[in-house]
């Protein structure tokens, strides 16, 4: 299912970040999904790009109905983030910018 606008949706990518697993090294933690699945609102999942650390951290900029507070002057992770970008970022499944679920992961948002 794809959402015509962003706050048909909810705003899903204004309420989650992710980051690779990939970023911290083994060589510190054997098992470092143990450590961030201990930590409120954090989950470690398998992406397309294999596993990630998800953020439900709402972001500071969105207004309750669902629209940038901040749009114009947001940071270049957020301008950056069309169709034509969808492909680099964890997009939560339904987005507008991934009409065909292509690369839609569920993040439970």
């Amino acid at each position: 299912m794809s959402y015509r606008n962003c706050q048909e949706c909810g705003a899903k990518c204004c309420r989650i970040f992710s980051i690779p697993l990939v970023e911290y090294i083994s060589d510190l933690d054997g098992n470092p999904e143990a450590y961030f699945n201990l930590h409120e609102n954090v989950k470690v999942i398998d992406t397309r790009f294999g596993k990630e650390i998800v953020v439900y951290s709402r972001c500071r900029a969105l207004r309750e109905d669902n629209t940038c507070n901040i749009y114009g002057n947001h940071p270049d992770l957020c301008k950056n983030f069309t169709e034509k970008t969808a492909h680099r970022y964890c997009v939560p499944r339904g987005c507008i910018y991934d009409p065909n679920d292509t690369y839609g992961e569920d993040f439970g948002v």
